[in-house]
């Protein structure tokens, strides 16, 4: 009883090259001499072939027990990376770049806009996101210019840019004095002003430091 557990076992691991066995015979049996049969003798009689190899290797133990099956293993296991990638994984999982990051990267790199109106898909409430907003109480010294170095010793033109700028928004809803009000404020504190409309700058001659 036991023997025939064992060899039940076997037949199972080596289910597709005994399946492939089964066929080739039955097609030579049956007819051989058809173009249909050739492929299909071709077919079976690579997989067979390869189920004797795996099941006579030693190197390989999974391949040993399980023939030609082990095959499908090694192959999934090597797609992984990409399965996952393409599959799996959201926009803002992957490391050491997410796809978020990635497509920012080919935007730039192409030329094309890298913004997206309309909010953010990250998670606002997880725990580990940061935000800016107003302090319930005013700091006894705060620092009135928090500015970030750009650039080094091997840039030609290092400079100080503020943490806080003036970000995208919709220019044109704006009366002509909200404008120069923004931008009367980004000259006092130097500021960024990101995507606005080149225009309303140009045609007013108003000060502020454009970035698109």
């Amino acid at each position: 009883m036991k023997q025939m557990a064992s060899f039940f076992h076997l037949l199972m691991r080596a289910f597709l090259p005994i399946s492939a066995l089964i066929v080739l015979v039955l097609v030579l049996f049956l007819n051989p001499y058809n173009y249909l049969s050739i492929f299909v003798i071709i077919i079976a009689g690579f997989f067979v072939a390869l189920g004797i190899k795996d099941r006579l290797q030693t190197s390989s133990t999974l391949l040993r027990n399980y023939p030609v099956i082990a095959w499908i293993r090694h192959i999934f296991y090597d797609l992984r990376p990409f399965l996952r990638q393409y599959i799996v994984e959201d926009d803002l999982e992957g490391t050491p770049y997410s796809f978020e990051a990635r497509n920012l990267i080919y935007a730039r790199s192409q030329g094309k806009s890298d913004t997206r109106p309309l909010g953010t898909e990250r998670n606002v409430k997880e725990d580990g996101y940061t935000w800016v907003c107003h302090s319930m109480a005013p700091k006894s010294q705060p620092d009135t210019k928090p500015r970030v170095t750009i650039g080094n010793e091997q840039s030609s033109q290092p400079y100080e840019a503020s943490l806080l700028n003036i970000s995208a928004m919709s220019f044109g809803a704006l009366s002509g004095r909200a404008v120069e009000a923004l931008n009367k404020g980004a000259k006092i504190g130097c500021l960024l002003i990101t995507s606005l409309t080149q225009e309303i700058l140009l045609n007013r001659s108003l000060p502020g430091w454009l970035v698109t």
